[in-house]
């Protein structure tokens, strides 16, 4: 008797737009944005992006590339982030490949499974250089924008707001 072991191995896409609202703001004028791709295998019991994220069981996704052998042959790796600064653009789409991450090979596909044969779910986070700016994430979502999903920069306005209370009262 052998053990005949099944590997599934099905490219998973990813794809997102990012939004600025705020007045048609010049693309030069919006802060520095940075989109990175995170994940988390489905388990028996169902979590949403914001659990999983919270509780610590989704991780940045990192492509292992192999950068040469040292000197027995041996590979010698790299590991990349899957993150990438965005163009400021009123719109634009929001994929990981070789054009947006120039590390990654022409080839690159990210897995549908983990290594138990779990689906991933992946979702995307946005890191904003700015106060002015608050991101929301599309869906009941917090922490990320999930496959197909939307993040939307909303300009905000910090203002001080001074305020006095007078009390009326009636005089006995």
């Amino acid at each position: 008797g052998g053990t005949i072991k099944q590997h599934i191995s099905v490219k998973a896409e990813f794809h997102a737009t990012k939004v600025w609202k705020d007045d048609d703001t010049p693309a030069e004028q919006r802060p520095a944005t940075t989109v990175t791709l995170w994940r988390y295998p489905i388990t028996d019991d169902q979590h949403s992006i914001d659990s999983m994220y919270k509780d610590n069981h989704a991780a940045q996704v990192i492509y292992r590339k192999t950068i040469g052998n040292d000197e027995y042959e041996n590979p010698i790796y790299q590991d990349v982030l899957l993150s990438y600064q965005l163009s400021n653009a009123t719109e634009e789409a929001i994929v990981f490949n070789e054009s947006t991450v120039p590390a990654l090979p022409d080839n690159f596909e990210l897995p549908t499974f983990d290594e138990h044969g779990r689906r991933y779910v992946y979702f995307v986070r946005e890191t904003v250089d700015s106060d002015y700016y608050e991101t929301v994430y599309s869906g009941e979502n917090d922490e990320g924008a999930p496959d197909n999903g939307t993040i939307t920069n909303v300009r905000r306005e910090k203002a001080a707001v001074k305020v006095t209370k007078v009390w009326q009262c009636p005089t006995n």
